[in-house]
């Protein structure tokens, strides 16, 4: 279509995405993405997404969600991707994605306030359309948030709504399988240490190392009487 039409800055969207995101694709995909015309090249991939993002018709919030996604899972620079969904976020309040990525990305430079702010308002936006996953997975940061800020029984109460609200398919996911030790945090802010323990030592984590590992590790400082 570019070798046709040179003009036509659209089609370099789904170009840029293949070439910024094989980069990190496993070694054995690489291959065959030469085979297909792509190298993997992650700088021409940006460039591409970042020119249809400036100059596209019907690409351009595409371009500039995958851009600030790239730098936000792959690049990990929360700075530039900040600035992409920080735009978005302004330009779309209504969409509880950008949102979501706009609070987590505040998160990570340091900014809480605006995080928490933010994910309250993903959240409740995410649940009247329907969205349960970024409902659950804003709720979820802005307990854990709360715990972090001495908030405890706000939080507590807000990761116990989550757990409750998560549908079977969704047990999985990561912000479901790190429930149990974040409400167990939360009950030790509230000296409820028994209950914490009584919690961990009920719930099977096992199944997941990295919330197996933090549980146990927890579990140590909660001795019994």
């Amino acid at each position: 279509m570019l070798a046709r039409n040179p003009g036509y800055v659209d089609a370099l969207f789904p170009l840029g995405v293949f070439e910024a995101y094989l980069s990190d694709a496993p070694l054995l995909l690489k291959p065959l993405a030469r085979l297909l015309g792509f190298r993997g090249n992650a700088e021409d991939g940006l460039s591409r997404l970042r020119k249809a993002a400036a100059n596209g018709v019907w690409t351009r919030i595409e371009s500039s969600f995958y851009l600030g996604y790239y730098y936000y899972s792959i690049g990990e620079d929360p700075n530039t991707a900040h600035a992409f969904f920080a735009e978005l976020h302004a330009r779309y309040p209504g969409n509880p994605v950008f949102g979501y990525l706009f609070g987590r990305l505040c998160e990570l430079r340091g900014d809480t306030v605006q995080a928490l702010e933010v994910y309250r308002s993903s959240e409740q936006r995410a649940l009247g359309l329907g969205a349960m996953d970024i409902a659950n997975w804003s709720g979820y940061r802005a307990g854990v948030l709360l715990v972090d800020l001495g908030s405890h029984q706000e939080g507590l109460s807000m990761l116990i709504r989550v757990r409750k609200r998560t549908p079977p398919h969704a047990e999985e996911q990561e912000y479901y399988l790190r429930l149990p030790y974040e409400i167990s945090r939360a009950l030790i802010g509230l000296d409820r240490r028994d209950d914490a323990r009584r919690y961990l030592e009920a719930v099977d984590v096992s199944w997941d190392r990295d919330t197996y590992r933090l549980s146990k590790a927890l579990l140590r400082t909660l001795p019994k009487d």
